[in-house]
C-alpha cells in the first residue's frame, strides 16, 4: 500500500480527495465500486478516525456483501438481459462475442479483471475490436453497458504490469477490452498469440 497520506493517532489517512482516490486505486476492487461507492470509500480514507485501512476494508467487506448468492443471482439476471440484447450484433462464436461473455461473467463475479480463454491472433483482436467500436459508434450496447472502450495489444511485463492481481501468474502481451457494467468497470484481457509478439 502507498506511504502517501498523513498519520494521526495512529491512523493512516488521506489529507484529500485526489489523495485517497490514487491509495485507493492501488486496490484492484476499487474499480468495482460504483461512483457513490467509491465516494464513500474516499471519505472513510479521508476521515482522521477511520482512515486508509478502514476504507480498504470497507471496499473487501461491502463487496463480500454484494457477492452473496442472492445479488449474484440478481447481477446474473441483468447480464442476461444484456447479453440476450447484444446477441445478434456479433458474429455468433466470435472472439468479440466471447469477450463480451467474459465481461458479463466478471460483472455477475464481480471480477475486475477477467480472460478471454486462450491465445489469440492480432488479426482477430484486431477484427473484434472494430467490432466492439461499431456496436459503440451504433448505441448498440445496452444503456447498463457503458464507458466502453479497448486498447491494442501491449507488452504488460515491460510497463510494469506483468503480474496477475495479487498472483504469481505472469503476463505479457495482452489487449484490454474495458466496459462499465450497471456501474462496474470490468476489464477483459485478451492474449496475444506468441506467433504475433513483435521481435
Amino acid at each position: 500500500m502507498s506511504n502517501k497520506g498523513r498519520e494521526s493517532k495512529g491512523i493512516k489517512y488521506a489529507t484529500s480527495e485526489a489523495e485517497a482516490k490514487e491509495v485507493l486505486e492501488e486496490q484492484e476492487e476499487y474499480a468495482l465500486l460504483t461512483p457513490a461507492e467509491q465516494e464513500t470509500a474516499i471519505n472513510v480514507a479521508r476521515d482522521k478516525t477511520q482512515g486508509v485501512k478502514d476504507a480498504v476494508k470497507f471496499i473487501g467487506d461491502y463487496l463480500s456483501q454484494e457477492r452473496s448468492a442472492q445479488k449474484k443471482q440478481a447481477r446474473q439476471l441483468q447480464a442476461t438481459a444484456d447479453l440476450n440484447a447484444m446477441a445478434a450484433v456479433f458474429p455468433a462464436g466470435g472472439l468479440a462475442q466471447a469477450i463480451l461473455a467474459a465481461a458479463a461473467s466478471g460483472y455477475v463475479g464481480l471480477e475486475a479483471n477477467v480472460s478471454a480463454a486462450g491465445d489469440q491472433r492480432a488479426a482477430d483482436i484486431a477484427t473484434a475490436r472494430a467490432q466492439w467500436q461499431t456496436a459503440v459508434n451504433n448505441g448498440q450496447f445496452p444503456a447498463a453497458i457503458t464507458n466502453v472502450h479497448t486498447f491494442p495489444p501491449e507488452n504488460k511485463a515491460i510497463q510494469g504490469k506483468g503480474n496477475q492481481g495479487d498472483t504469481l501468474a505472469k503476463r505479457f502481451w495482452q489487449a484490454n477490452f474495458i466496459s462499465t457494467w450497471h456501474g462496474r468497470t470490468i476489464n477483459v484481457h485478451v492474449d496475444l498469440d506468441k506467433r504475433d509478439i513483435p521481435k
